[in-house]
């Protein structure tokens, strides 16, 4: 093959020759034309032929990288595609094996890395052996040195190390059960302290994530020796061959570090949508180790011995000899130390920024490992291109080349730095993209392939640096800067948490590692002209065009040229372009620094409204402006940001890396706190009966530590791994709330997946609150050894209860959980909250069931009632929540239903299907709670569990029972006997359903019907079948709630014929205390009214109670007036709320409130034009009022001014465009449109 005559390496393969190769044979084909010279750049008089050309170039480019690439695919040897595969494979489900038995929470974390890089480098550091014996079965070891001796001294046979890892990946999660005991032998109290905690991870780590670490480089090494062995003469890489000359040589081996990262990356691509998409992780882990183990088997059965030739050794050692060379500079020695430290850091950084878009789990892992290996490759391509210019150097003048070698490394820095900041500067459009995906991109692939390429891109910088630090420089050198980037990862843990942001700390790492790039520099300026030199090639002569004849001019293979304008750019314009582009790039991040809000990201790319939002025209900016949300607080915690939102004027919402936690109520007398938490603590401890101990796993948002402190308990132990988060649910929630944590409660800070085997009590109730399921945090809690630790916790009679957000999945997962943990449990229970996608599992193994005696009075007991009443809930709803038994349950492993389910698979460490399933079904757009609701309310094909009481027939009738046909979904109270038809449970229920309709048919003057209902319920009171002793409790044969209202009326009659209606608000409030659902949801609309006519003492107090009507609503409440009240008090009488930022807060709230007030008041059939024309009116006077207070404050420093313009302006298009429209559609009404009570009935 002709070469091009300026190269340096003949013989070598230059990817430049072929590029010559290919301008050659272009302009020596058939349809080639003489290039005429003409000026620089692109002519304008004939755009047609420039067209044409560029064209015409593109489309030679492109054919020749594919036959490029289809060149380099028949060469490569298959089944050393599969090992890199398998290698790539079975390193990271073992790391996701990892995680589903120690989860991510720091400490361990930070320990698992550092175990990661300390086992990459001994692998580096580890002996392959240097050549084969005589027989490729008889002498696997050497005769003179048996193989356990040849194992001890570190030289294992060839094939022996493929072969244990093999071994590793079949049975390394079976031994992970092995350190998971570790935990086990310290005490709890030990564990939650750092000093304790850290050498026990430590341990777990390097025995676990450090062995295979280890094995896999080390593999890597001995199959790349392996097939230099057997194919010596390619160990070099050659692609520059003819076609007669490749027939002759075999398959071309992947021995390179570039190709086995790019093999071992591809692997784990297509072993992560397999997985994302039902492959089963424990067969796709067996196939990974039988491909990883086939060369050392191919190699010990079927090669004949062979001698290596002294030639091929004497090469080696060259090699070797320069590769020393190459490291022989301390300034190069310092540049990759530097930049092995500033690696480590950027990588925090880099996953920081991610996290914040991005929800954490199994992808996001995948796409970090992806990206940085990926990086890697392409570092070491760079560096195999300078390893074959050091093997082209005269040896003896290698030791001059020094300087220019530092100059290479100088430059390989600064293109990563270029890569960093441009990722810094192209993050906002990144981040719009991510935010159009989530809006309008509807497949699940394409979501996940634009997640999955995001995630690589902004990590690849980082693998680009460690692969100048690592790569061709295995040994010490490697040991050294891998565990100098896990100590620069341990060091921007800490300064990110209390000195700078992410953002920030990634900006001064790229100007600390742009810095040292240019060390060479400064102690040499004149070694500019050659910076690129070492990675572009030799600077040749520039020659030009001097002749207007058909002369076609050389051009150097260091340049690149266009056939239309022969601009050629050489080494030094090459140097000064990238210095220039990498100075603009770094000038421009603060700028991008200071656009970074986490804030943001937590509430636009994790909120479904604001997706909408931005599909129905919204701008980004906007986006945190649409809601009563508020910006309280962002921290940067250890194991994620956590920002701190309040909604409701009092209710706050903690997000960590974007997923919220259940929201909380500051003052639980004005806003609701939040249903699950509440039911995930009453739940169990009624079902129980005689719950005395309680282990509660996670303390979530503090709300279930608050509960459990007003529940009569002996001693509840919490275990709680983010010391963050426990800290704010301590100084923010607790202590708001005024909860009392006394002796009985230990907080331990440890995370639930370690302490639970370190216990060593019993507990009667354990409750489980992990953070969503689909991510990295909460997989570890739904594997069936988690539950067999839960399990063993428990008493003999004890119940499991872990709360289960469903909102975003589809029946397999709720199938395939309730197989795991009925794998475990004796009987299992599925729990629906009354909230839509929010569920409870209750499970016991004892042999009394849950639904045991005395049920009904746990319910009714003070301690309920007052805890229910804080989320506007009665006792009676909590026996008639909808659950699906057991029984049920296992009608769901194996169900044909048509929405596609499978059978269901039990989820376990070795086979952690969930964990790679879950993130996309939450991508998935589809009806999927309503796919839940119709297969959980199908026809049941067995009997229930606990069946209800049969229908009465009459005997002598002859009638026969109805037919009953029970559904999969039944009710509670359905299964507690004869409590579950207690009258007085059944009339709580009614008057429930009652209240329901009384607000939904009045929306406007509930609070007035309510007296005619209870009146009417008066004059008809049920008698009492057992008569008491007191008379107090019992009046003429009443019922106790029946006498309590009648005492309620008397007291309201009297409190409105009083001359000061306040000294009698206390006696009303008494009757405020029990929940009743008829008198608790009004008695506040009556004190208020009472409130107003005393005058302006009355004021503060009168302004709560109204409050409490608003918030305490229920959500299909249509009633605008009670909210213009409201905020009309608050804009009148300003020293109602004396903090600005809290009448700031409670305006903006009560402004959303009415928008959707009246988005259900426009969905319903009017019942007069007038009134609804009137309370427009006024809605609009005190929306337009609330906008000039809501201005007046946040100029006055109450809130930030821009954010509450943007606020102002969707109040404009949500709520105040809307109404003016629809007041304009009412008073050019049609006749549909037409006041009923305005027709008069025709006379007869």
């Amino acid at each position: 093959m002709e070469r091009w005559p300026n190269c340096k390496f003949p013989g070598k393969g230059c990817a430049f020759c072929l590029v010559a190769l290919i301008e050659i044979n272009q302009r020596s084909g058939m349809d080639a034309k003489p290039i005429q010279p003409q000026s620089r750049g692109f002519s304008s008089s004939n755009p047609r032929v420039d067209r044409y050309r560029l064209a015409n170039l593109s489309r030679q480019i492109f054919g020749s990288l594919i036959h490029f690439l289809r060149s380099l695919w028949s060469r490569i040897d298959r089944g050393e595609f599969l090992t890199l595969w398998g290698l790539g494979t079975g390193g990271l489900l073992m790391l996701q094996a990892a995680i589903a038995t120690w989860g991510v929470l720091e400490p361990w974390r930070s320990c698992a890395l550092v175990a990661i890089c300390l086992g990459a480098g001994l692998g580096s550091l580890a002996r392959v052996q240097p050549r084969r014996a005589a027989s490729s079965l008889e002498q696997t070891s050497s005769p003179e040195k048996p193989l356990w001796k040849a194992l001890l001294a570190g030289s294992p046979p060839l094939g022996a190390i493929l072969l244990a890892t093999c071994v590793w990946f079949w049975l390394g999660p079976l031994w992970y059960s092995v350190p998971a005991m570790l935990p086990g032998l310290f005490s709890v109290e030990v564990l939650s302290q750092r000093w304790g905690f850290i050498p026990v991870a430590f341990l777990v780590a390097i025995s676990t994530l450090g062995l295979t670490s280890a094995l896999c480089v080390w593999s890597l090494r001995e199959l790349a020796q392996l097939r230099s062995m057997v194919f010596p003469e390619l160990s070099s890489v050659n692609f520059n061959v003819t076609g007669e000359e490749s027939k002759s040589f075999p398959r071309q081996s992947l021995l390179s570090p570039a190709w086995i990262a790019c093999g071992i990356s591809l692997g784990m691509g297509i072993s992560a949508a397999l997985l994302a998409y039902g492959a089963s992780p424990s067969i796709l882990l067996g196939l990974a180790g039988l491909a990883t183990g086939m060369p050392a088997i191919r190699y010990w059965m079927s090669l004949e011995a062979e001698v290596i030739g002294s030639a091929h050794v004497q090469r080696h050692t060259s090699r070797r000899t320069t590769d020393n060379l190459l490291e022989t500079s301390w300034i190069n020695h310092s540049l990759l130390l530097m930049a092995a430290i500033l690696a480590g850091s950027i990588a925090w950084g880099m996953e920081r920024l991610v996290n914040d878009r991005i929800p954490t789990g199994t992808f996001v892992m995948t796409g970090l490992a992806l990206g940085g290996i990926c990086g890697w490759a392409l570092s070491a391509l760079m560096n195999s291109r300078r390893k074959r210019i050091a093997d082209q150097a005269d040896f003896g003048m290698a030791g001059q080349d020094l300087k220019s070698i530092d100059i290479s490394t100088s430059a390989m820095i600064w293109i990563g730095v270029i890569a960093i900041a441009l990722n810094l500067v192209l993050l906002p459009a990144l981040t719009e993209l991510l935010l159009w995906t989530n809006a309008t991109v509807s497949w699940s692939p394409g979501v996940w392939l634009i997640r999955m390429s995001f995630v690589m891109i902004m990590v690849w910088p980082v693998g680009w640096l460690m692969g100048c630090a690592t790569t061709r420089r295995l040994g010490s050198m490697t040991l050294l800067c891998l565990m100098l980037s896990a100590t620069g990862w341990l060091t921007a843990q800490w300064i990110g948490r209390f000195v700078l942001t992410p953002a920030s700390l990634l900006l001064v790492c790229s100007w600390a590692l742009a810095a040292v790039s240019v060390m060479p520099l400064v102690f040499n300026p004149r070694m500019l002209r050659g910076w690129m030199s070492p990675l572009i090639g030799n600077r040749c002569a520039e020659d030009e065009v001097t002749s207007s004849s058909h002369q076609t001019q050389a051009v150097s293979p260091s340049s690149f040229a266009m056939q239309s304008g022969h601009l050629a750019l050489s080494t030094r314009m090459a140097s000064l372009f990238s210095i220039v582009v990498g100075a603009g790039l770094l000038a421009t991040l603060p700028w991008s620094v200071s656009r970074e809000s986490s804030a943001w990201n937590s509430r636009a790319l994790f909120s479904t409204s604001a997706s909408v939002a931005w599909h129905a025209g919204f701008s980004s900016d906007m986006l945190t402006a649409l809601d009563d949300s508020r910006l309280v607080e962002v921290e940067h915690a250890e194991n994620g940001t956590m920002v701190r939102w309040r909604t409701k004027f009092l209710e706050e919402v903690t997000r960590v890396n974007g997923l919220p936690l259940p929201p909380v109520s500051r003052d639980p007398g004005v806003v609701p706190q939040a249903v699950p938490e509440l039911i995930l603590t009453t739940l169990p401890l009624a079902l129980h009966h005689e719950a005395r101990h309680v282990l509660l796993l996670g303390a979530g948002s503090g709300l279930p530590l608050v509960t459990l402190s007003d529940l009569p308990v002996l001693q509840v132990t919490c275990l709680e791994g983010d010391a963050s988060g426990l800290q704010a649910v301590q100084s923010n929630v607790l202590r708001t709330l005024g909860a009392e944590i006394d002796e009985r409660f230990e907080i331990h800070g440890v995370d639930p997946v370690w302490g639970v085997s370190s216990l060593q009590d019993r507990f009667d109730v354990v409750i489980s609150a992990p953070l969503l399921s689909s991510t990295d945090r909460g997989s570890a809690s739904l594997t069936r050894e988690h539950y067999l630790q839960c399990a063993d916790r428990l008493t003999d009679d004890g119940i499991f209860c872990q709360r289960f957000e469903c909102v975003d999945y589809g029946p397999q997962v709720l199938v395939d959980v309730s197989r795991t943990l009925r794998s475990v449990f004796r009987e299992v229970t599925l729990v629906q909250t009354g909230i839509p996608g929010e569920a409870v599992w209750i499970a016991t193994n004892s042999s009394k069931g849950l639904v045991r005696e005395g049920l009904l009075s746990r319910i009714k007991s003070p301690q309920m009632r007052r805890i229910l009443a804080q989320a506007g809930w009665d006792w009676s709803m909590l026996a008639g929540l909808s659950l699906v038994d057991d029984a049920a349950l296992g009608e769901l492993d194996g169900t044909d239903s048509k929405i596609h389910l499978r059978h269901a698979q039990a989820n376990t460490i070795r086979s952690n299907h969930l964990a790679w399933q879950t993130p996309i079904e939450t991508m998935r757009w589809g009806a999927k709670l309503q796919q839940t609701q119709a297969l959980l309310s199908a026809p049941r094909s067995t009997e229930p569990v606990y069946p209800p009481l049969p229908i009465p027939v009459d005997p002598d009738s002859g009638e026969e029972p109805p037919p009953v046909v029970y559904r999969r979904l039944s009710l509670l109270m359905e299964g507690m006997g004869f409590d579950g038809e207690d009258p007085d449970l059944v009339r709580r229920l009614e008057e429930i359903v009652a209240q329901r309709h009384l607000i939904n048919d009045h929306p406007e003057a509930w609070w007035w019907e309510y007296r005619k209902v209870i009146k009417e319920r008066l004059g008809k009171p049920p008698v009492a079948t057992v008569r008491l002793a007191t008379a107090q409790a019992l009046k003429g044969g009443m019922l106790p709630d029946y006498a309590r209202r009648k005492d309620y009326f008397e007291h309201l009659g009297e409190a409105i014929r009083s001359p000061n209606p306040a000294a009698e608000v206390p006696e009303l409030l008494k009757f405020e205390e029990a929940y009743d659902p008829l008198l608790s949801p009004f008695i506040h609309q009556e004190v208020a009214e009472l409130l107003h006519r005393s005058g302006k003492e009355a004021r503060a107090e009168e302004l709560r109670h109204r409050l409490h009507l608003v918030y305490f609503a229920p959500g299909f409440d249509s009633s605008v007036r009670n909210v213009q009240v409201a905020l009309e008090m608050v804009l009148d009488h300003p020293e109602t709320i004396v903090d600005d930022a809290a009448r700031y807060d409670l305006i903006l709230s009560l402004m959303h409130t009415m928008r959707n007030r009246w988005n259900l008041r426009t969905s319903q059939t009017l019942k007069s034009i007038r009134l609804t024309l009137r309370d427009i009116d006024a809605c609009l006077l005190v929306a337009r009022r609330g906008k000039e207070t809501l201005d007046q404050l946040a100029l006055a420093g109450a809130a930030d001014h821009a954010d509450c313009e943007k606020r102002l302006q969707g109040l404009d298009r949500m709520l105040l465009q809307p109404l003016e429209t629809y007041r304009n559609n009412l008073r050019s009404a049609t006749p549909e449109f037409k006041d009923p009570s305005a027709v008069k009935p025709a006379s007869k």
